[in-house]
């Protein structure tokens, strides 16, 4: 044993020695002895892709278990092949901004939480659910030809996060801030429509509903009070924007096969007997161009909640909207609303 500690002294004894007498290095009058300081890393800024993002295609759940372990064993994905739109560019000319409702859903109400629901059982986040469906509806219409400009294309929020306490005159006040920042976004790019896509909560069944601003409720209460600009009536609006949502909701009961009228509730079959509701929303409210809210379905609804985790669902939904464009222009011209002027008040 001794023998051996011997042998290592005198191998670490030599290791010295040699080091000892190596030449110290040499550096040119250029190099510096202290150390730089790299930049701090920025990630890149999110584009979206010239061609349609594979990763939309992927099935849920993607882990052993399922990211939302709720959804049922025997759960299996629909088909989802990708839908070709007709070779002709039937849509070229439009110029259209697609919004993906919410965003930041995901790190609560401390961290700027804009609102949105969930699945009842699985746990899906609303903000992502909308984000899937607009890339689906971003690549229908960029095949068509469209113009399309997207406001959200990641999960967080537009503005800046909000820390105030959830439903504090600061927390509206930001709240609005991140709505309008959508509406800036559209008018920013030229856009003449504008579409958002929500899904819904609450109901005790399940069906689709899609709304229009009717610009008479910018009247003299609104204009009072009026956050931007004050702003008219208009009936040349107001007919595009009904006949837009109308074509809209249709082609989506056909793609979804779901109905558009609640049975179970009163206001549903007020509303939907003949047509579509006008609501007032912010991001229709305080745009002058053609828009459209959609609530595809309600993700508190438990069979939907699971069809909601597979991609084709949320393609099925796309497609209603893209094919409800398509038949909207059909035999209608793409009017360039964004370099319309405003209406003026009508004397009394």
């Amino acid at each position: 044993m001794k023998n051996v500690s011997m042998i290592i002294m005198v191998f670490v004894c030599l290791l010295i020695i040699a080091f000892a007498k190596m030449p110290p290095p040499v550096f040119s009058e250029q190099e510096t002895f202290i150390p730089k300081v790299t930049e701090k890393y920025q990630p890149p800024e999110r584009k979206l892709p010239e061609k349609f993002n594979n990763k939309w295609y992927r099935v849920r759940p993607r882990t052993e278990k399922g990211i939302y372990p709720n959804v049922p064993e025997d759960w299996e994905p629909m088909e989802n092949p990708r839908y070709e739109v007709a070779e002709n560019r039937p849509l070229k000319g439009l110029r259209i901004c697609v919004d993906a409702g919410h965003g930041g859903q995901l790190w609560g109400p401390t961290h700027g939480y804009t609102g949105g629901t969930r699945g009842r059982n699985t746990g899906f986040l609303e903000d992502e659910a909308n984000l899937r469906v607009a890339f689906f509806l971003w690549d229908l219409l960029t095949q068509a030809g469209a113009e399309v400009t997207m406001t959200r294309k990641g999960p967080d929020r537009m503005s800046e996060a909000c820390f105030a306490p959830l439903r504090s005159k600061e927390w509206q006040l930001n709240r609005h801030k991140e709505l309008y920042s959508r509406v800036q976004i559209a008018d920013e790019a030229g856009c003449d429509y504008f579409i958002t896509i929500h899904h819904n909560a609450g109901a005790p069944t399940n069906y689709l509903s899609c709304y229009y601003f009717d610009t008479s409720q910018w009247d003299d209460e609104y204009n009072e009070s009026a956050p931007y600009v004050k702003r008219y009536s208009d009936e040349e609006l107001n007919r595009e924007r009904y006949q837009m949502t109308i074509e809209i909701q249709n082609a989506m009961s056909r793609t979804l096969d779901l109905r558009v009228i609640n049975p179970a509730m009163e206001w549903s079959r007020m509303y939907y007997g003949y047509g579509v509701p006008s609501h007032n929303i912010t991001v229709l409210r305080e745009s002058k161009i053609v828009g459209v809210l959609v609530e595809v379905s309600f993700m508190t609804d438990p069979e939907e909640d699971v069809r909601l985790n597979d991609p084709a669902r949320a393609k099925q939904a796309a497609k209603g909207v893209y094919e409800g464009i398509l038949g909207h222009f059909r035999y209608r011209p793409i009017k360039r609303w964004s370099e319309r002027p405003l209406a003026k008040p009508q004397p009394d």
